[in-house]
């Protein structure tokens, strides 16, 4: 828990609380009061060194950080009217703004997973060069302070691939193909472009509908707040101007997989019909094989949980041209 210093001239918080509880009886004290759970306030803890590096973090997890709502002279019932108002919602995830204006996003990784060795492998200059690779591209990794089981590993910052509506039956298709396009060769994914037998086989186990991103910096130029994606700014009244393009007049889109935390690189002797698993994870709860003792093989339940966010997609998807 974080306890804050409050500017001498602003309103009494406590009292500032008991007047915005009146209005709106749900507030939670430590909500108002802008005391950071430890699930956030580790972040402002990381923020100097990630400043070293070159990443600035939202005013919300700047150390001294005091709620805007607070520096009033009145007390604020609606504090969803500021921006560090908006908490994370899933707190190993972070946005952060790099010196030059652009945009990242910073996830807190297990380092006791093959996360990172598979990222690592697929984001090589060989593979990272190959059109079909969609992982997320890794633009740096840190070390966490004084804790080996971690690592900080830094991305460019994309949105969910269903974040505005698909107008087009192309638009449709341009997803697919690339999700598609990344399936093949990420099972076969050749260390050597020129080697034909040199084959690692590397399988996602989870391609499923939270785990499939876009660069959306065409088709929505403002931009999204990380922490309430359907504003530009976080600020939940002006959710209702949230301006967007349609994806075919800005095409091509670019779709990414992230998230390889329970991802699988198998030795390259084993072909497809040889990989099995037992482990049973991820999104994919309908899965066939989740119903049945033994192994399986991960590589079919793979292709089967992106037929389902397909399915899932064109069943939400109405009004295409």
């Amino acid at each position: 828990m974080r306890f804050l210093t409050w500017p001498k001239k602003a309103v009494d918080p406590e009292e500032a609380y008991k007047v915005a509880v009146s209005k709106t009886s749900w507030m939670p004290r430590d909500t108002y009061l802008g005391i950071l759970s430890k699930h956030e306030a580790f972040w402002i803890d990381l923020q100097p060194m990630l400043l070293r590096r070159g990443y600035k973090l939202r005013p919300r997890y700047q150390p001294g950080w005091i709620p805007s709502w607070l520096k009033s002279s009145k007390p604020v019932t609606d504090i969803f009217q500021y921006e560090d108002a908006v908490c994370l919602r899933n707190s190993s995830t972070i946005d952060a703004t790099q010196l030059d204006g652009s945009r990242v996003v910073i996830k807190v990784v297990d380092s006791s997973t093959d996360e990172y060795p598979i990222a690592r492998f697929l984001n090589s200059p060989e593979l990272r060069s190959d059109g079909r690779n969609r992982s997320v591209p890794i633009l740096d990794v840190m070390p966490y302070p004084n804790d080996d089981t971690k690592l900080l590993m830094v991305m460019p910052y994309l949105n969910h691939f269903n974040r505005v509506p698909f107008r087009r039956v192309g638009e449709i298709y341009e997803v697919i193909y690339q999700d598609m396009q990344f399936r093949a060769p990420s099972v076969h994914v050749r260390t050597s472009l020129r080697d034909e037998r040199a084959l690692t086989q590397v399988v996602d186990r989870d391609p499923c509908w939270f785990n499939l991103m876009m660069d959306a910096s065409k088709v929505i130029p403002r931009g999204t707040h990380f922490a309430l994606p359907i504003t530009h700014d976080g600020i939940w009244s002006r959710r209702r101007n949230f301006k967007w393009r349609e994806r075919w007049s800005v095409r091509p889109v670019q779709y990414y997989y992230i998230n390889f935390d329970i991802s699988r690189r198998y030795p390259p002797e084993l072909k497809n019909v040889d990989l099995k698993e037992t482990t049973r994870a991820g999104q994919g709860k309908s899965l066939p094989e989740f119903k049945r003792r033994g192994p399986y093989n991960p590589f079919k339940a793979d292709i089967y949980q992106l037929g389902n966010v397909i399915l899932e997609l064109l069943a939400n998807t109405t009004q295409m041209d």
